[in-house]
């Protein structure tokens, strides 16, 4: 998986393309939490995203609770519907700020 990031008006918009599993979680994990504590928004563009494991969940979980203690907030948008479908069979759809 490879992320990019680039700058917006009101943080930072990180587009992720390939698959977060296990192998790529942790380099995920490092990448969010450190933007989490650089930027007020942060925005996850999954777009590209093909496949996401427990590993890339536990990651968002983590992130997500790191925003919420921070008072930072995470948006995530274009998500696959293959994605989207793992995250209403785990609740993660009650837990992220998804857009629709």
């Amino acid at each position: 998986m490879t992320i990019s990031q680039e700058l917006t008006k009101n943080g930072v918009k990180m587009t992720l393309m390939g698959a977060m599993d296990s192998n790529s979680a942790p380099g995920f994990s490092i990448a969010i939490l450190s933007a989490i504590d650089e930027y007020d928004h942060v925005t996850l563009d999954f777009s590209g995203l093909t496949y996401i494991s427990s590993a890339g969940l536990r990651a968002l979980l983590s992130a997500q609770k790191k925003a919420n203690v921070t008072q930072k907030e995470i948006q995530v948008i274009n998500v696959p519907a293959n994605v989207r479908e793992i995250f209403s069979m785990t609740g993660f759809m009650s837990i992220l700020h998804v857009e629709e």
